[in-house]
């Protein structure tokens, strides 16, 4: 299936209740719905779909809630899997040809979960970029795309 054409949004993580937000789009619009992607439950967005929408079933598959992964005993095991999994849940967006995903193993010693992750999107949203997040206390607290 082609991508479609993604339009614009409003910058939903920046400044704040009462402020003006900027205009988003290409790497910024992909940027943040995959981050959208991260902090969402998997099979929530069907809440707000209807049955009746023909993509109805993609959205049972939707989302990877990184803050969820913060109740379980990290192992290198469990972050191999995880790093997995966030891939995987990346590339499920049409605008990504590829995502390369690192966590830090400082999780086995902190509370914090440090992963970066290299989005390479397909030719028409620009080059390759990389989010990295920190995700602590049931929140993302640091998300920064270079």
């Amino acid at each position: 299936m082609p991508a479609l054409g993604y339009g614009q949004d409003i910058a939903v993580y920046e400044g704040g209740i009462g402020k003006v937000h900027r205009i988003i789009s290409k790497r910024d619009l992909l940027a943040q719905d995959l981050r959208k992607r991260l902090e969402t439950p998997r099979g929530t967005m069907l809440y707000f779909i209807s049955p009746d929408d023909p993509k109805y079933s993609d959205y049972e598959e939707y989302g990877y809630d990184l803050t969820l992964l913060l109740e379980q005993k990290f192992s290198p095991g469990r972050i191999l899997a995880t790093s997995i999994e966030v891939k995987n849940e990346m590339e499920k967006d049409d605008r990504v040809n590829q995502a390369i995903v690192n966590i830090d193993d400082s999780i086995l010693r902190t509370s914090i979960l440090h992963i970066e992750i290299m989005i390479i999107p397909i030719s028409q949203f620009g080059g390759p970029f990389k989010m990295i997040m920190e995700v602590e206390n049931a929140a993302i607290s640091l998300f920064e795309v270079d």
